[in-house]
């Protein structure tokens, strides 16, 4: 996946580079899909779901915020919907942002449209329960589990949540 993912950078900066004329000057401007493409997604997410995003401002880092009770209507639609086709999740990971917050972060990728985005799901220390989506993306039980084991966070529906690399006896999260 990672080989594919970077040959297909490789091909959109080879076409990219290719369209620029030789008269126009030449500055290293993202292309409009760079600069875009969260905010893309974000619009689509809102048609297709509304009310899923959470608006974020001032936020710098290209992300995608969805509330915990939309993503089990929302994952499918990212996998199917012919506009965003994410038919590779990449990684989840886990984070303790502290102040009782916990997030599940998702980066999904798209091999036929070539874009990726990053949604972050946050939930409380107190109820960490998110929609698990090992049965839409089959890699994500591995990466569920492995964040179950060191954050705690449940994921709600999956086939066989239980702690793969700390012992099965160890209490609490790491």
């Amino acid at each position: 996946a990672k080989a594919a993912l970077h040959k297909a950078k490789k091909a959109a900066k080879a076409v990219e580079s290719s369209s620029v004329g030789s008269n126009e000057e030449k500055t290293e401007v993202p292309s409009q899909e760079e600069q875009t493409i969260h905010q893309k997604m974000t619009k689509l997410i809102e048609e297709k779901a509304p009310g899923s995003a959470v608006p974020q401002e001032g936020e710098e880092e290209a992300c995608i915020y969805i509330k915990p009770e939309s993503w089990e209507s929302l994952a499918p639609i990212l996998r199917n919907d012919e506009a965003m086709d994410f038919d590779s999740l990449q990684c989840i990971t886990g984070m303790d942002m502290g102040e009782g917050i916990l997030e599940s972060r998702y980066n999904f990728h798209s091999m036929k449209l070539r874009h990726a985005i990053e949604i972050r799901i946050a939930v409380p220390v107190e109820k960490p329960d998110i929609y698990s989506i090992e049965k839409i993306w089959r890699i994500g039980d591995w990466f569920e589990r492995e964040v179950y084991d060191m954050f705690g966070i449940i994921f709600t529906g999956h086939r066989n949540l239980k702690r793969m690399l700390l012992p099965d006896d160890w209490e609490g999260w790491p």
